[in-house]
């Protein structure tokens, strides 16, 4: 970030993605506190934020000693305007069920039509696997009926697993 700093302060150019690399290796690094900093300097050094800023972002919200930090980036990315995409939902669903919060991650699966992103079944497979690892039926009968009201396919390998876990 400083290189980047230094060469805006040098008049030089400093791309958006330069700094989503950046905010992409603290995540993986497990710097949150520097990954959440960067996106909040994009402007000063002559950038705009964007969904894959964020979605870098999300990536330091992976793991379970991190949970609230994953809806803190959702809503601050909704308060500064950028449009979530699949990728976002993605994240935010998997980390919601990483988390053991399955209320949470169906919340967040109910918001993809209202941000204009089409549902899919990556949203959907890791809620239901992980109903019905727990033996949840009534959880598993209500994601089968919103793929159902979604247009979204679920394959026999699919609900195969889900059966076999709920035996189980």
């Amino acid at each position: 970030y400083y290189h980047m700093e230094a060469r805006y302060k040098r008049g030089q150019s400093v791309s958006v993605h330069s700094l989503d690399v950046i905010v992409l290796a603290c995540s993986k690094i497990g710097d949150e506190a520097r990954a959440a900093e960067t996106p909040q300097s994009y402007r000063s050094l002559g950038t705009q934020v964007r969904t894959t800023s964020y979605n870098c972002l999300l990536l330091a919200a992976a793991g379970k000693r991190k949970v609230s930090f994953h809806r803190t980036v959702f809503e601050a990315m909704i308060k500064e305007g950028i449009q979530p995409n699949s990728s976002t939902f993605k994240l935010l669903i998997r980390q919601s069920v990483l988390n053991e919060n399955i209320v949470e991650a169906i919340e967040f699966l109910e918001m993809v039509p209202t941000f204009g992103a089409r549902t899919e079944v990556e949203f959907i497979f890791p809620i239901l696997e992980r109903a019905g690892r727990a033996g949840d039926l009534d959880t598993v009968f209500r994601m089968c009926k919103y793929a159902l009201d979604s247009d979204v396919g679920i394959d026999s390998v699919v609900l195969g697993h889900v059966i076999k876990n709920l035996r189980e």
